[in-house]
């Protein structure tokens, strides 16, 4: 008796407690679907910060390399990279489809998203990129609590401020994914190595190498660009560089050393009149045939000949009867010397088609008007495989210096 009863007190009672479990298990599946409405769209939220991300490292870093492609192609042909600056790479920074700004969005749109605004650029060479992005979907909004201006850009699929979810639907967005990074251009120190002087004292470049790597000789490159692209690297930073970049070359040459206008081994005062004639000119256009800022600017040679001129030398004035003029320097080259260089069709060692002002033998340190595309006036190395030769102008001037 008293075994029955107790197994009805235990058991007596079980239709309630299944009703409570029933009400436990549809109060369960309602939190179980509420949390499930709140998770889907954070879970698209989380997708969409995640795309745009990605998105936005790949823009920074696709931003960099026209630079470091015009870096590889220079070290290819036997040229020191070390100071090339975005100006040479990127001759139209300003406008909508500069390389740079053409290459962040190709690479933000490869990964569905759209590039905001313009790269941008700093550090003295132009070598750090920061790039904005969103991704090209959306959460939308729900359309009952669109405002009326939203409703109507809905309902005229005004597509600029519309946008579509992961599913494919069109509406105004409620949000998108995004991000932004920053990538930096890192080159790796390059030396142009020599031959010992010849019986005139020239010495001319017989290899480049780059991160202990021979790139290049006289007979054209040895290393493949797949392979310098992994010694001229481009990566992920946490910050923009410090240093605002102008879009001009600077006054300085950024090869590890700054130049701040010294000139070593205590030169005469002719020739410190010379060369900072040409550093008085340093960020002026380079403008072909220009001998003078009347002119708007200068060529190469221009550059030359009017620095001197300035100093009372009167010297020829163009770079093929600059070269057969000055006195062929047999030994180290001197600030205030002329070093030419082969530039392409039309020119030879014999014949050199570009020159400069030597102003820091130490650090191989030359003024120079390049080329248009080049940019401004500037202070760049002459540690170059076309280098040609050392010339001495101030060997037939009446005024030359007490040494000469």
């Amino acid at each position: 008796m008293d075994v029955l009863m107790l197994a009805r007190g235990r058991w007596g009672t079980s239709r309630r407690d299944e009703g409570s479990t029933q009400l436990l298990l549809l109060m369960g599946t309602v939190c179980a679907l509420a949390l499930t409405v709140m998770i889907v769209p954070l879970a698209q939220a989380n997708d969409m910060r995640t795309r745009g991300q990605t998105a936005a490292d790949a823009a920074a870093i696709g931003a960099l390399t026209p630079l470091r492609d015009k870096a590889i192609l220079l070290a290819q042909n036997g040229n020191d990279p070390n100071g090339l600056g975005l100006w040479e790479a990127v001759t139209d920074i300003d406008t909508a489809g500069a390389a740079h700004t053409a290459a962040a969005r190709q690479y933000a749109d490869r990964n569905g998203s759209r590039l905001i605004g313009d790269v941008n650029v700093t550090g003295r060479l132009g070598y750090t990129m920061k790039a904005t992005v969103a991704t090209k979907d959306c959460q939308i909004k729900d359309r009952d609590k669109l405002t009326a201006q939203e409703a109507e850009d809905l309902r005229l699929r005004r597509m600029d401020k519309l946008c579509t979810d992961n599913t494919g639907e069109l509406g105004v967005p409620r949000s998108r994914g995004g991000g932004s990074a920053i990538a930096q251009l890192q080159l790796p120190e390059c030396v142009v190595e020599y031959s010992p002087p010849d019986p005139s004292g020239n010495r001319h470049p017989i290899a480049l190498h780059c991160g202990g790597v021979t790139v290049w000789r006289p007979g054209g490159a040895l290393v493949s660009r797949g392979r310098l692209m992994n010694l001229f690297k481009i990566r992920l930073v946490a910050k923009e560089d410090s240093t605002e970049y102008n879009g001009l070359p600077p006054t300085e040459y950024f090869g590890g050393v700054g130049w701040d206008g010294v000139i070593p081994g205590n030169p005469c005062e002719i020739v410190k009149r010379i060369i900072q004639n040409a550093r008085n000119k340093i960020g002026k256009a380079y403008v072909w045939g220009g001998e003078s800022e009347a002119e708007g600017g200068y060529d190469c040679s221009g550059l030359i000949y009017a620095s001197y001129l300035e100093a009372g030398i009167s010297i020829p004035r163009t770079t093929f009867t600059q070269w057969p003029y000055g006195v062929r320097v047999t030994g180290p080259e001197k600030p205030g010397d002329l070093v030419f260089f082969n530039s392409g069709p039309g020119t030879a060692s014999g014949r050199p088609g570009h020159v400069g002002l030597v102003v820091d033998p130490e650090r191989k340190l030359m003024i120079e008007a390049a080329c248009t595309a080049c940019g401004p006036i500037r202070v760049s190395s002459y540690a170059r495989s076309n280098m040609v030769g050392f010339t001495r102008p101030l060997a037939h001037a009446t005024n030359k210096c007490p040494e000469e």
